[in-house]
């Protein structure tokens, strides 16, 4: 269980965020264009990823099927 965790990754690559199945952020990584990212928008792009990361987390630790919701899928798409 110590070893469960998930990414999410915004489509365009700026932020990507792994979370444990408690909710832990356990890495954040920010690509090439974050520094020109206004820092609210940072912060809610942090904030989105890592609730996506920790629900995908939770369902790999209850072994529930890793697939995304339907949500999910349409927002990496509009991230």
């Amino acid at each position: 269980m110590d070893r469960i965790s998930a990414w999410a990754r915004s489509a365009d690559g700026v932020v990507a965020v792994r979370v444990g199945p408690g909710g832990a952020v356990w890495d954040i990584e920010f690509g090439p264009g974050a520094s020109s990212v206004d820092p609210h928008r940072l912060a809610a792009i942090v904030a989105e990823l890592s609730a996506r990361a920790a629900a995908r987390a939770a369902r790999r630790a209850a072994g529930l099927p890793n697939a995304p919701h339907q949500a999910e899928r349409r927002a990496d798409r509009e991230e």
